[in-house]
């Protein structure tokens, strides 16, 4: 009996989810003026917190398009069985550092919003098992460079 899951359909399924995702984050862009604007009211906090709010949510969509985009041609790569080369130790590190921008904006967000420090927490945690993950991959092709010139 065939196996149902593969990683062939894996790779597929990650290639919607970050094109899915890289669409609903446009969408939010668009909405966020709207949206921080309602829940302002909502939550009863000065309109004086708008203009901050949205230039960190701004921030934190840039960081996270650059993130989609550096998983997309990361899943590119898989696909095309490039999976321990220099490209790949580049785009984990782009990413980490993109969390660590996010830890960062969230962090200067928690003067005014205490829940936004959970995602600092978050993005930091993210970030490190990013690092380590790119060490790993870095020293993979540091390996595989050596075994190509030994065949």
């Amino acid at each position: 009996m065939a196996e149902f899951w593969n990683g062939k359909k894996s790779l597929i399924l990650s290639v919607w989810t970050v094109r899915i995702l890289t669409v609903a984050l446009f969408v939010v862009m668009v909405a966020l003026p709207h949206l921080i604007s309602e829940y302002l009211d909502y939550a009863g906090r000065p309109n004086s917190l708008l203009a901050p709010t949205l230039v960190a949510l701004y921030l934190t969509a840039i960081a996270a398009m650059i993130v989609l985009f550096s998983l997309q041609r990361l899943l590119h790569n898989i696909r095309e069985d490039e999976v321990f080369i220099p490209e790949n130790v580049r785009i984990l590190r782009l990413i980490s550092w993109c969390c660590f921008a996010v830890a960062l904006i969230f962090a200067l967000l928690g003067v005014a919003y205490l829940f936004s420090l959970l995602v600092t927490v978050a993005a930091l945690f993210v970030a490190l098992i990013l690092r380590v993950l790119k060490n790993v991959f870095s020293i993979a092709v540091e390996l595989k460079a050596e075994n190509d010139y030994t065949i």
